[in-house]
């Protein structure tokens, strides 16, 4: 039986993509207390209807014990997502004290998945933006094959071409 590899979905092996907005200072308790009761928790519920409060654990390791955490912890981030059946996350804006997190679990194709990811991010930034400023921009795709063969052709030739000019020849060489 030839070693057949196939990709997350039928026209590409996209299977999340996180737009991430690194803050180049925390963000207040406050802020994120206000995106909570305010606009931008109406218009994000509207599209993304779960949301989870996160919570800091503080813990002082400078007292001469070691003190407890207080009972209710401050605010440190909101996630709002919806789901798929199986669980994973469709959509998800993570925004913590340091970062802001738009999550698409459903890619199709870039066009469609920027303009959703733009429309969060309109939502978004214009409240936080006041309070801080953007230090880091990142994208990260995350790519899913699975595979059907013996456990004997899982070997990097098998599963990669070894003549691809994106994969260094020692590499699948030494292996």
């Amino acid at each position: 039986v030839p070693l057949t590899v196939k990709p997350y979905s039928d026209a590409h092996a996209i299977k999340n993509m996180v737009f991430a907005f690194e803050f180049s200072t925390p963000l207040q308790t406050e802020v994120l207390m206000s995106l909570r009761q305010g606009e931008v928790h109406a218009k994000l519920s509207e599209q993304l209807p779960r949301l989870n409060e996160q919570r800091a654990v503080v813990i002082n390791f400078g007292a001469l014990q070691l003190q407890a955490p207080v009972a209710q912890q401050p605010l440190n981030g909101l996630l709002y997502d919806s789901l798929k059946p199986n669980g994973e996350p469709s959509w998800a804006v993570n925004i913590l004290s340091n970062m802001l997190a738009v999550v698409c679990g459903e890619y199709s194709r870039w066009a469609g998945t920027w303009e959703r990811a733009r429309d969060f991010l309109t939502i978004v930034l214009p409240h936080i933006l006041p309070a801080t400023a953007i230090g880091t921009v990142g994208l990260q795709y995350t790519d899913e094959f699975g595979a059907l063969g013996s456990k004997a052709q899982f070997t990097l030739n098998g599963v990669f071409n070894p003549e691809s000019r994106f994969i260094p020849r020692n590499i699948i060489d030494v292996h």
